[in-house]
């Protein structure tokens, strides 16, 4: 893949009418950081991005400083912008915020009584994660997952709390994706999941609650044990 084709792809990413520079290059940096290409602790390189995107400074600027108030980098004087790496307690607390997030989601979800239709796109993220685990592909696994997830709060039916939580998933998708690699388990989650979606089907709200909250703590438990073994302390 070319770099054109590359940034076109990332640009793919940005929100409908995103249509402004200072959007457009934070789309960019901003996948760049998520997915590791702009690791943590990386200097951002405001001439060579500007550069590569066809535009001046000043809206690559415009979307560091947006990042900055985000979390995601920090502007160092005489330095540079440094990407902000992410501790394994930082972490912590932002799956546990997640954990209600989400857990309160699917009940949201489940109380309306979804349909099959209204779950499909939920469904897909489903059949790609058993095809990878049947093709013992991890990383298309990953990705799978980290959907399936976004679906699920994208569907809650509350803006507000759709909102938090895609934030606080972008903040530790690069540290979720490094860590996951690390561990077994996607078998035991692709089933919980299976669970949770029936549960959605059936309309049984305090099930669906109950078994997201269980999957999102045993998650969490298993990739702080994985980086307490590792020793890893920044991400």
């Amino acid at each position: 893949m070319s770099a054109a084709d590359t940034i076109a792809e990332e640009l793919e990413a940005a929100p409908a009418g995103a249509a402004s520079l200072c959007d457009q290059a934070y789309t960019v940096l901003k996948q760049r950081i998520i997915t590791n290409r702009l690791p943590a602790g990386s200097y951002v390189d405001e001439r060579e991005i500007a550069l590569e995107l066809g535009m001046s400074r000043t809206p690559v600027r415009e979307a560091l400083i947006r990042l900055q108030s985000e979390g995601f980098v920090v502007m160092e004087p005489r330095r540079g912008v440094r990407v902000v790496p992410i501790s394994p307690e930082v972490m912590q607390e932002v799956y546990d915020v997640l954990t209600g997030l989400e857990s309160m989601a699917a009940a949201l979800l489940a109380g309306r009584r979804p349909s099959a239709a209204e779950l499909a796109p939920m469904r897909a993220t489903l059949d790609e994660m058993a095809a990878a685990l049947a093709d013992d592909d991890v990383e298309r696994w990953l990705h799978a997952d980290e959907r399936f997830h976004r679906v699920l709060l994208t569907l809650c039916g509350n803006a507000r709390l759709t909102e938090a939580g895609l934030r606080f998933r972008d903040q530790i998708a690069r540290a979720h994706l490094v860590v996951s690699r690390m561990h077994p388990g996607p078998g035991r989650s692709t089933a919980a999941h299976e669970e949770l979606y029936a549960a959605l089907l059936a309309g049984d709200a305090e099930a669906a609650r109950n078994n997201h909250y269980h999957q999102r703590v045993r998650a969490g438990h298993a990739l702080m044990d994985t980086l307490k073994r590792v020793g890893l302390t920044n991400l």
